[in-house]
């Protein structure tokens, strides 16, 4: 374990970010009030996190849907490197509100990219979702 003077730790680079409020329906989703971005990895006019700092990488989708006449579901799928990694949905039978929610952990290479997609993307309540990321361990060169 380091104490206070050891240097190694206090100059490691660090890449974290939390957006929300979904704006717009187009892919990728653009989450574009940001609460935290460290490193400005995330970039909320594309809604894109592009990695910085390789290494190992926890990202965390959140999205909220109502109900309506038209789309009685709703997808999540989060894109790693431009590939359909990981996907949820949700069937919503009832006039209420429902959370959907995806997960995963990712080894991420500098360039690499994080986004979200969904469908039916319009009717999302747009202050009901998050995307957040943060890196866990970098690589060790």
């Amino acid at each position: 374990m380091c104490d206070t003077s050891c240097n190694a730790h206090r100059n490691e680079e660090t890449s974290a970010f939390t957006a929300n409020y979904v704006e717009g329906s187009g892919k990728p989703l653009i989450f574009s009030r940001v609460e935290l971005n460290v490193g400005n990895d995330y970039n909320t006019s594309t809604g894109v996190f592009t990695c910085r700092v390789p290494g190992i990488y926890y990202f965390m989708v959140s999205l909220e849907k109502q109900r309506d006449a038209t789309h009685d579901y709703v997808v999540a799928i989060m894109l790693i490197k431009g590939t359909n990694t990981l996907y949820s949905h949700v069937w919503v039978n009832d006039a209420g509100y429902h959370m959907l929610g995806v997960s995963g952990t990712f080894h991420m290479k500098r360039g690499d990219t994080a986004s979200i997609s969904s469908s039916p993307a319009s009717y999302f309540r747009y202050d009901g979702g998050a995307f957040t990321g943060f890196l866990i361990r970098p690589d060790y060169v």
